[in-house]
């Protein structure tokens, strides 16, 4: 079972499959946003992308995808990393919004009926339209966004050197 199934598992089991799945996509859009607006004002003065990491990785705890013993594994926190990059190199909170839509595309239960169904189009375009200009960056470019909401030259430095 995916994220979705997870998160919201006895809404998604009644009559209108349809209405639950639009449900669950708008509520992990929500959650995202919600989550990411929490942690920038009980933790301010970070940058876009710890909040980012902080929303995926507690987005995955509550759905039980993961176990709290594995959020302090190495592995998975670049695993993290690497999930909220490009929804980092967009603004806040632009980039909560991007994150949401990168989650439900890579929920087994929503992948393909978010990409290809008429009901989800709209959410798939507007995932595109954020992301295009990103798609088409080389790590160069792709570092300039990241640079431009990132302030933390250490994280900069991390994520694509010190050159």
């Amino acid at each position: 079972m995916g994220l979705f199934g997870k998160l919201f598992g006895g809404f998604i089991e009644k009559r209108n499959p349809e209405f639950c799945r639009t449900w669950s996509i708008n509520s992990c859009i929500n959650m995202c946003g919600s989550m990411y607006e929490d942690f920038s004002r009980k933790i301010p003065n970070k940058d876009p992308h710890e909040y980012l990491v902080w929303v995926c990785r507690d987005m995955l705890l509550k759905s039980g995808t993961v176990s709290k013993s594995a959020v302090n594994e190495p592995n998975f926190v670049w695993d993290l990393i690497e999930a909220t990059l490009k929804p980092a190199c967009l603004p806040p909170p632009i980039c909560a919004r991007a994150l949401a839509y990168y989650m439900i595309l890579r929920d087994d239960e929503f992948s393909l009926g978010f990409a290809t169904k008429d009901d989800f189009k709209t959410y798939h375009d507007e995932y595109i339209h954020y992301l295009k200009p990103l798609m088409r960056a080389d790590r160069n470019p792709l570092k300039d966004h990241y640079c431009k909401y990132n302030k933390n030259v250490q994280h900069q430095q991390t994520m694509f050197g010190s050159g």
